[in-house]
This record gives structure tokens, C-alpha cells and sequence, in this order.
């Protein structure tokens, strides 16, 4: 399929969640069928559609990964990162970050839910870590909207736990252990 048509279709699928949501308005569709039926949708969707894929066969070739990442993400500068604990969300972030020059030792900021590094060009990146988050408020009291509006880099881990939030540029990217468990990064 090519781009144009996949652009309509996902316009087509859009138009239909705009539907659904209101026919659900006048009480159409059951009570229990809720938003999250249409974000896991949608997330099915853009698996179908995602059209780079990175093979990380080791730790050692985690670095080549992640300079290949850069080179395809083009402008995106909000990346969501997506995959089952242990998938390698924080060690690809490492690498990132290791690719953009960061000197400093970067950590998953599990309770701090946000950490603030320096490229090597001295340009921020932030590193969230929402796996902790219980409310949606969480994340507006630490000012994630300021912080994915800056036009700066944003490294988002556990992304399911603001899905609502995130804003629409955002890069969704899948990290997904394999048989062999190497990693594949799906975006």
C-alpha cells in the first residue's frame, strides 16, 4: 500500500472513531464499550502501518541502533516509547542519549518521573518514566505539556499511562523482545 493510500485510510479510520464516538453519544453502542476499545484500535492501526523496523541483536550493537534511530526519526522530536517491562525501553534511551553526546550517566527516572540531560551540543533532552503515574493530573502537575511543546527532544516510557495527552506529532515507537531476545523497534 502506498503512502497516499495509507494517509486516506487512516483518515478513513479516524472519520469512524469520530463516528463510533457518536453513536456511543446516543447511546447506541453498549455502556461498557469505552475510549480504551478505540485506543487499542488505533495502536493495532499503527502497528499495521509502522514502516521502519531496527533489529537490536545485542548490547554491543545497541549504539548502531539507536545512530540509525536518529537518522529515520526525522523531526519527531516527542517519541513515545512502548514495550513490556524488561523490553529495553531505558538501555535504548541510554544509547540515544549516548548517540546525542550526553556525558552524563542517564537512569530511568522511575520516581522522579522526569530527568533533564544536556546533548552534546547542549541542547536539552528530557527523559520521562510514567510507569509510577496514577492519575492523569501527575503528569500536568510536573508541566509535561510545557516540556513536549518546548520543540526539544522527549523520551517517554510507560506512554500508555498519558495516552490521552500525548500530542499528535508524537513518534510511537514499539520495542518488542524476540524469540532469539534480540530486539526489534518497531516505528
Amino acid at each position: 500500500m502506498d503512502r497516499i493510500n495509507k494517509i486516506l485510510f487512516i483518515f478513513e479510520i479516524n472519520y469512524c472513531f469520530s463516528h463510533l464516538i457518536s453513536i456511543k453519544s446516543k447511546k447506541v453502542l453498549p455502556t461498557n464499550f469505552d475510549s480504551s476499545d478505540f485506543i487499542s484500535l488505533r495502536h493495532i492501526i499503527e502497528e499495521y502501518f509502522m514502516s521502519n523496523k531496527i533489529i537490536i541483536r545485542n548490547l554491543k550493537d545497541i549504539d548502531r541502533a539507536a545512530k540509525e534511530f536518529l537518522s529515520l526519526k526525522q523531526e519527531r522530536q516527542v517519541v513515545a516509547l512502548y514495550g513490556a517491562m524488561g523490553a529495553g525501553k531505558t538501555t535504548f534511551t541510554k544509547a540515544i542519549c549516548s548517540a546525542l553526546g550526553v556525558p552524563d550517566s542517564v537512569n530511568s527516572p522511575t520516581f522522579t518521573i522526569i530527568n533533564e540531560y544536556r546533548s552534546g551540543e547542549g541542547k536539552p533532552i528530557y527523559h520521562f518514566d510514567f510507569y509510577r503515574i496514577n492519575k492523569l493530573e501527575e503528569a500536568f502537575d510536573i508541566g509535561f505539556e510545557e516540556f513536549v511543546d518546548s520543540g526539544e527532544l522527549c523520551l517517554i516510557e510507560w506512554p500508555e499511562k498519558i495516552e490521552q495527552i500525548l500530542p499528535d506529532n508524537c513518534l510511537k515507537v514499539h520495542i518488542s523482545v524476540l524469540d532469539d531476545e534480540s530486539r526489534e523497534v518497531t516505528f
